[in-house]
């Protein structure tokens, strides 16, 4: 971080409106929908591209242990900046709005489109493999984004409405992206798969959890699946799993 965290303002646990997906949950569907289309050449500007192909290279002096930082994950690695910098690119240029909450009316607010890439990124000639909160600090290294989700002395979470989201995935990669018809996404004859995951998630959480890493989280349900005989299911269909029951629907 740029600053000590003990300057940094405390960040807000609100809850977003139905039919929304969380920052991290945006991203994580991203990195879905680039491994499932390795084919599909997205647009980032040549400048952060050179970035991202040094970034890639200095990771491979940095020390990893080589038995865990093998080839495999060193691309998974590489394509988790790739996403970041893609969806941030997406923000910056109007693409794609993101929106965070007024507490005190309610309100959904869009974000500026600017401030979601950091100078430090450009000077270090280095991108976080991750975005890992759902909210953003102004200049931070690590969760750069607009000052404006500042709200009565508290960063508020930041989200995305899941119909705008998939509207743009679809514009970006084709439109079978929104497809749920693949047979590793049906758990079992006759259900849908997020009828799966929602049950996962009563099971486990009660609720949708606040506070997992969406890794973890993903990872948590799909054992969860495979336990109970079903495949696994995809990062999207999770999440719009996960927005359906903060929505109340069935």
């Amino acid at each position: 971080m740029t600053e000590n965290d003990c300057d940094e303002p405390p960040m807000a646990e609100d809850a977003i409106p139905s039919g929304a997906v969380w920052l991290t949950e945006a991203y994580s569907i991203v990195i879905d929908a680039l491994e499932l289309h390795p084919d599909k050449t997205v647009e980032i500007d040549e400048d952060w591209l050179d970035i991202l192909r040094e970034s890639r290279e200095f990771e491979k002096t940095v020390g990893h242990d080589p038995e865990t930082f093998d080839a495999e994950f060193e691309e998974f690695w590489h394509l988790q900046k790739v996403a970041n910098i893609f969806l941030r690119c997406a923000l910056e240029n109007n693409e794609l709005r993101a929106c965070t909450r007024d507490p005190r009316t309610g309100e959904t607010l869009q974000l500026p489109a600017s401030g979601w890439l950091s100078a430090e990124w450009i000077a270090r000639r280095y991108v976080p493999s991750g975005i890992w909160r759902d909210h953003a600090i102004p200049e931070d290294d690590e969760i750069p984004g607009p000052g404006a989700t500042l709200i009565s002395g508290q960063l508020r979470p930041i989200f995305f409405f899941l119909s705008e989201f998939e509207m743009w995935l679809s514009e970006v990669f084709g439109p079978d992206i929104d497809s749920e018809s693949r047979s590793s996404d049906t758990p079992v004859e006759g259900e849908r798969p997020r009828d799966a995951v929602k049950e996962a998630v009563s099971s486990l959480w009660g609720r949708p959890p606040r506070g997992v890493h969406w890794e973890e989280r993903n990872k948590q349900i799909n054992a969860w699946l495979r336990n109970k005989g079903c495949k696994e299911v995809a990062a999207r269909t999770i999440s719009r799993a996960l927005a359906e029951m903060r929505g109340g629907h069935k």
